[in-house]
């Protein structure tokens, strides 16, 4: 993995353990980085990735 995905990721744990959950909304900033939007494209990208291995 990239040095920005394990930063993504840290982000993602830090905000789920300030929250209790892990579903900001796509327009939500976390530690300066657009954690919303990242979710909602990693999301999207294993929806995908599911669809196509069917």
């Amino acid at each position: 993995m990239t040095t920005i995905v394990l930063r993504h990721i840290a982000v993602a744990r830090d905000y789920a353990n300030v929250h209790g959950h892990l579903l900001p909304g796509n327009s939500v900033v976390w530690d300066g980085y657009a954690l919303g939007t990242w979710l909602k494209n990693q999301r999207a990208g294993a929806k995908k990735a599911r669809e196509n291995a069917a």
